[in-house]
């Protein structure tokens, strides 16, 4: 007696032993397609798997076999889908099963390419919300003419508001939200449709063969997936979307980024709208006399007639150790940025996260030998305060996504808020005040003055034409005031030290860490760990591991990983920190 074996992945969350199980076709069954969805019998029950491989014929076993019957009326996920979904599955070290879980059913089969060719992407840069809609309306209309449909693929909800606002009859807007209803709408057009607007989960729907993908607002942080699973930069999958589609690609950004410059666009560069050049007010030139406020003067003085968007990092919040009688942070001896205390002490300790220095607080303040000293934390709430005080008579209102959402932030005339103003494209300003960046700077992350400017110029898009634009600092050798001068230039220095320190996208960086619950890691087997070293820098501690090497090896070291890591250890690839 013989049968026919089929790999099949299990459609639910299970260990990842359990994740790619073997079956018996029941006899006289039709054989399944690959991608078909069946039962198959799982401990006393019955769950959803995908048809993987079909692997041989062979004689059947004595004792319990487990058999598997395919349905009369079969539902699939497309090839696209699959190899997408084999792709992300090996990029990010995340189970298989966990990606097909997080992807739309549906069997819209085309010919991808299997050997698919690098498009030349072209760049656009809009730095401001009026020239990217423009250039909407101008590409919408261009759309409506071409014969394949066009994906568009933006960062977050609010950011397909212009492309919802002049979209053309046949088009769709793919997205979480969707209800089972708004899905199996979608699903019916999807054949028809000239333009589909998506974020991330549109990636993941069963897709018609594409002429264009367009990228809007890519050099956004909100196209860093690591809150979720997979752990992914989202552009990494729309650009394996375009080989396998052979489509063209778009890219509209606001300023050339190194992580979008990365894409390797060609030149010369579509600048449609520049960045505006702020005014750096550089504090540490300041006669405080008495008394050093929070906000300089010398931009109250400056204001514009109009709105005030005032912009704090939440990092600003963190504990900075600092003079009461002058305000000045203590800072790192060898970088010059403000120290965050480490150790409330006795003795208090202080540390700089971008040297890995660990210092005792000074007795005397370097800039005033001033003996008080404070825990410096400074919130929405406390700047908020603050302006009351200097503009008793006008409406303050804070704004923070995770925090602080309060009613009268859409007419207030003075704004203190985070990014989370990107969410409102509605909303301008005459004045954008930057306060204190160099507290982000302050960090050992690779990105840190990418992810600073990315900030930055996401909320300096809202500005009107006749506007102000400051950035407040107490370092004077703050490094990102003199980026604005040519961001392309300093963008393009960014991946040249990147290049150096094997960061990516010239290197791979991967952060193993720990998933169990005692946190502790189980050892690597021996002859792994030394193959890793002969082509890779290994950075261990108890709680993780950090992976440096060349992108050439990557393919390398992903399999090696996948074929030997233990459950307990959690991998991120690529990580934007």
């Amino acid at each position: 007696m013989s049968g026919i074996i089929f790999s099949i992945i299990p459609l639910r969350r299970v260990p990842p032993a359990l994740s790619r199980l073997d079956y018996f076709l029941a006899e006289k069954q039709r054989i399944p397609e690959i991608g078909e969805v069946v039962d198959i019998p799982f401990g006393s029950k019955k769950i959803k798997g995908v048809v993987w491989k079909k692997l041989t014929s062979t004689a059947l076993p004595s004792g319990k076999i487990k058999f598997f019957t395919p349905p009369n009326q079969p539902i699939k996920f497309s090839n696209y889908l699959l190899v997408l979904a084999e792709w992300i599955s090996f990029n990010t070290l995340t189970p298989l099963n966990l990606v097909l879980m997080g992807m739309e059913i549906g069997s819209q089969n085309f010919n991808y390419r299997l050997d698919p060719v690098k498009p030349k992407p072209s760049l656009f840069l809009a730095s401001d919300l009026e020239t990217r809609e423009a250039l909407i309306k101008k590409w919408i209309q261009m759309i409506s003419q071409e014969t394949k449909p066009t994906l568009v693929l933006v960062p977050a909800y609010a950011y397909a508001d212009f492309w919802i606002k002049y979209k053309i009859r046949n088009s769709i807007f793919l997205n979480s939200k969707l209800n089972k209803k708004e899905k199996a709408e979608a699903f019916s057009k999807l054949g028809q449709v000239k333009l589909i607007i998506a974020t991330y989960s549109g990636l993941l729907y069963p897709l018609p063969k594409l002429g264009r993908v367009i990228i809007d607002q890519a050099d956004d942080e909100g196209f860093f997936a690591f809150d979720q699973a997979p752990k992914i930069d989202i552009r990494a999958v729309a650009k394996e979307t375009v080989y396998l589609h052979n489509a063209k690609l778009t890219i509209l950004a606001r300023w050339p980024s190194p992580t979008v410059l990365g894409f390797s666009p060609s030149k010369p560069y579509t600048i449609l709208k520049a960045v505006k050049k702020p005014n750096i007010i550089n504090r540490s030139l300041e006669d405080f006399k008495d008394k050093k406020e929070l906000i300089s003067q010398q931009i109250f003085n400056q204001l514009l007639p109009g709105r005030t968007f005032w912009l704090v990092f939440r990092r600003d919040e963190a504990g900075i150790y600092q003079c009461n009688d002058c305000k000045s942070p203590v800072t790192c001896p060898k970088c010059n940025l403000p120290l965050k205390v480490l150790q409330q002490g006795p003795p208090i300790t202080l540390f700089c996260e971008k040297d890995k220095l660990r210092i005792l607080a000074p007795e005397k303040c370097p800039n005033c030998q001033g003996v008080n000293f404070s825990l410096r934390r400074f919130g929405l709430k406390q700047y908020q305060k603050y302006l009351k005080n200097i503009f008793p008579e006008k409406k303050i209102a804070a704004l923070d996504k995770n925090t602080v959402i309060e009613k009268d932030f859409l007419t207030a005339e003075h704004l203190i808020g985070t990014t989370a103003i990107t969410n409102y494209p509605e909303l301008r300003f005459e004045n954008l005040v930057v306060i204190n960046p160099e507290t982000v700077l302050n960090s050992s992350e690779y990105r840190n003055e990418e992810a600073v400017i990315n900030s930055i110029i996401s909320v300096a898009q809202h500005l009107t034409g006749k506007s102000e634009f400051f950035i407040q600092t107490n370092n004077p050798g703050l490094s990102i005031a003199e980026k604005f001068t040519d961001l392309l230039n300093a963008s393009e220095k960014m991946l040249e030290e990147r290049k150096a320190f094997n960061y990516p996208p010239f290197g791979l960086l991967i952060v193993l860490n720990c998933n169990s619950k005692d946190k502790s890691l189980p050892p690597i087997p021996i002859e792994v760990e030394n193959q890793l070293a002969t082509k890779f820098e290994v950075i261990k501690s108890p709680d993780q591991w950090i992976i440096k090497g060349p992108v050439e090896n990557k393919n390398w070291i992903l399999k090696l990983l996948q074929e030997n890591l233990d459950p307990s250890w959690l991998p991120v690839i690529n990580p934007p920190y």
